[in-house]
């Protein structure tokens, strides 16, 4: 196996199968969010509105809430110390950050989304938001480091193969 991949500049994003290893981290806690609701011209008016009106401190607390959640998990659950009160907490503050959104930040656009689009529209709308948010996470330096960290423990040859058999190269390592 060969080990120890540069990360490459943070400019250029770091290696290839650092890019990827990223990537896939970030799918992964996206795919928490995701489902099968898709929105029309209405929910991506609302989506936009809303991304736009979520503060930063908004995001934070919506990751906060998503990480207590999954923490319930009992797979997760021995890895992270979230007390039964502080996820109450972080899920009262996501149902008022959800509700500011929706009822007063962005109240038009949820009236036509959802007279036009359904109730489902809301779910769609909020799992743009999470991947916003996500994006923000994943782009602090500390977790993009620790998710790079798969870099090392990765073999480049299998990615240089899973790359020539799908038709790209990966960039030369410095």
């Amino acid at each position: 196996m060969t080990r120890g991949f540069e990360a490459g500049s943070a400019k250029e994003g770091g290696s290839m199968i650092a890019r990827w290893t990223r990537a896939a981290g970030g799918m992964a806690a996206i795919l928490a969010l995701a489902s099968p609701a898709q929105a029309g011209i209405f929910g991506d008016s609302l989506a936009r509105c809303i991304v736009t009106a979520a503060r930063d401190d908004d995001r934070t607390a919506i990751m906060q809430w998503l990480f207590s959640a999954m923490a319930a998990n009992p797979q997760i659950a021995p890895m992270a110390n979230v007390t039964p009160e502080r996820r109450e907490a972080l899920t009262r503050q996501f149902a008022q950050i959800s509700e500011r959104l929706l009822m007063e930040d962005c109240r038009a656009e949820s009236v036509q989304a959802i007279r036009n689009e359904g109730l489902g529209v809301v779910e769609s709308v909020f799992r743009v938001l999470g991947e916003v948010a996500m994006r923000g996470l994943m782009a602090d330096p500390a977790t993009a480091q620790a998710v790079a960290g798969a870099d090392e423990f990765s073999d480049r040859e299998k990615w240089a193969d899973l790359a020539k058999e799908a038709g790209v190269t990966l960039p030369r390592q410095p």
